[in-house]
């Protein structure tokens, strides 16, 4: 499972992996770090998703026109693709995570504590799962596999 900011920028790559750079939701990263992503998700099998970490990813893809447009597709072709793992909402929210990291986060949580692995790019994230045992896994990590490697 990706983080709702990860999975922006696998779309985003997808429709053109020249626009990472300079689409504001994925500038910070970089195109060999979008491989890098594409290389993670077909070495654990895919996505698995969350109904709250869709609408975020959808909210976050607000690119103008024919661009934004294509990135859309792409989020509605991972819909039917993507396993997707449903709680509901009030469930969530009982969490004490809820008030610190937010319903998508904690949604995400919820996937992790049935085994699934979390790729994410947010530290507070990353540090809440590992406090209860839970495999996660920050993209900063793999940045860092992927500079080493470089040398």
């Amino acid at each position: 499972m990706v983080d709702a900011n990860l999975l922006v920028l696998l779309l985003v790559g997808r429709a053109n992996r020249h626009r990472v750079a300079g689409f504001k939701r994925t500038s910070s990263y970089t195109v060999q770090e979008y491989v890098l992503l594409e290389q993670f998700v077909a070495y654990v099998g895919g996505v698995v998703a969350t109904p709250h970490v869709l609408a975020q990813t959808s909210d976050l893809t607000d690119m103008p026109g024919e661009e934004g447009a294509r990135v859309r597709l792409l989020l509605a072709s991972r819909v039917g693709i993507s396993t997707e793992i449903f709680d509901p909402s009030g469930e969530l929210v009982k969490d004490g995570l809820f008030v610190r990291l937010g319903l998508t986060d904690v949604a995400i949580a919820a996937v992790a504590a049935r085994g699934q692995l979390v790729l994410t790019a947010d530290l507070d994230m990353q540090v809440a799962l590992s406090a209860r045992g839970l495999d996660v896994v920050t993209f900063a990590w793999l940045r860092q596999i992927l500079m080493a490697g470089a040398d």
